[in-house]
């Protein structure tokens, strides 16, 4: 492998790197701000979870379910 394909492998790969770190940031952030008990109206708050739930996508609530069949009266 000469060194320019080298190069530029690891651009690419620096690259990935960063893209699948700034979910993990803003998740860690979001977590972060939940221990530290965070106001919910604080725009810093507010923007994470909306982040958060982008980020989540249709995995958000993957194990709700309509519990009506589980009343007994």
């Amino acid at each position: 492998m000469s060194g320019r394909a080298r190069h530029r492998t690891n651009e690419e790969a620096k690259t990935v790197l960063v893209i699948a770190d700034l979910p993990a940031l803003i998740l860690g952030l979001l977590i972060l701000l939940a221990l530290l008990d965070a106001h919910r109206a604080n725009d810093l708050v507010n923007f994470a979870h909306i982040v958060a739930g982008w980020l989540a996508g249709r995995s958000h609530d993957p194990f709700t379910m309509d519990t009506d069949w589980v009343r007994t009266g």
